[in-house]
C-alpha cells in the first residue's frame, strides 16, 4: 500500500527537537552478536556503542499493600550515532529505533532510511513478529514569564490571565485522533522554569492499535499515515499565534 503525502509544512523556526521512529517485536532467532552484524553495513553510525535498557517494575501486593517489588530490564539494545550526533539508531533483539535530532528537514527524507533499517532488522534479528510500531515528535517551546501559555497552545487550560502568567505546573494528556491501525496521543507539560521563562514540551506520539503485519511496505505505509495524523494533531494543538511564532511558510 502506498500513501501519497500532502505538501509538507515548513517552519523557519520549528519547535521540533527530536523525532523517533521505532518498533517493538517478539524475539525471534537473532545472532549472539546482533549489533555487530546489524551495524556492519551502516558505517555512518560510527560512535561508540551505548547500552540501552528498558525497565519494568513488578510489584507484589499482599493484604492491600505492596510487599515487595523488582525492577527488570525487559528489553536491551545498543545505540550508535552519526558523526555530528544528529541521527541515531538503536537495535536489540526485540527493538529498533531511528532518532532524528535537529536539523530535521522533512519527513519524506527519512522514509528510505526507515525502509532500509526495517529491512535490515528483519534480516538480522529475525523477529517472530512485529508487535508495535510508533512515531513520536517532541517539540520544545520557551515561553516568557510575561506571556500566557494559552496564547501558544490550544491544549493549555483556560486559566485566568494573571494565574496563567505564573506558569503553574501542568501536564495535559489528550487522545487527539485515530486512524486506520493507529492512535495519536498528545502530551503538553511544563518541564522547567527560570527567572525569565518556562519550557513547555508538546509530545505527539502515534502508535499502532493492532498487530502490524511484519512486512516492510506495511511498516513504511503505516508511518506515512501516522505522520499525516501527527501533523493534524500538531496544528490542532497550537494557536494561529504559535504558527506565526514558529514562522510558518507556505
Amino acid at each position: 500500500m502506498t500513501v501519497t503525502s500532502p505538501k509538507p509544512l515548513h517552519f523557519d523556526d520549528p519547535p521540533l527537537v527530536e523525532a523517533v521512529f521505532d518498533l517493538f517485536a517478539e524475539r525471534g532467532n537473532p545472532p549472539a552478536d546482533l549489533d555487530r552484524v546489524f551495524f556492519a553495513d551502516l558505517p555512518e553510525y560510527e560512535s561508540r556503542p551505548q547500552q540501552w535498557k528498558q525497565f519494568t517494575l513488578a510489584m507484589h501486593i499482599e493484604r492491600g499493600g505492596p510487599a515487595s517489588h523488582a525492577v527488570n530490564a525487559s528489553r536491551t539494545g545498543v545505540r550508535r550515532w552519526n558523526a555530528d550526533k544528529t541521527r541515531g539508531v538503536l537495535v536489540g533483539d526485540s527493538v529498533l529505533a531511528y532518532n532524528v535530532l535537529r536539523p530535521y528537514g522533512h519527513f519524506v527524507q527519512y522514509l528510505p532510511q526507515i525502509d532500509r533499517l526495517v529491512a535490515k532488522f528483519r534480516e538480522v534479528a529475525k523477529p517472530a513478529r512485529i508487535a508495535v510500531v510508533g512515531q513520536r515528535y517532541i517539540n520544545q517551546v520557551a515561553i516568557g514569564l510575561e506571556e500566557n501559555p494559552g496564547d501558544t497552545f490550544v491544549l493549555y487550560p483556560r486559566l485566568s490571565q494573571p494565574f496563567a502568567r505564573r506558569h503553574p505546573p501542568v501536564q495535559v494528556v489528550v487522545e487527539m485522533s485515530r486512524f486506520e491501525g493507529g492512535v495519536v496521543i498528545a502530551t503538553l507539560a511544563q518541564r522547567k522554569s527560570s527567572a525569565s521563562e518556562s519550557i513547555y514540551v508538546l509530545d505527539l506520539h502515534a502508535r499502532t492499535t493492532a498487530d502490524v503485519v511484519a512486512a516492510i511496505n506495511d511498516v513504511v505505509a503505516w508511518h506515512e499515515q501516522a505522520h499525516e495524523a501527527i501533523v493534524e494533531a500538531f496544528l490542532a494543538s497550537i494557536t494561529p499565534e504559535a504558527r506565526r511564532r514558529f514562522k510558518e511558510r507556505a
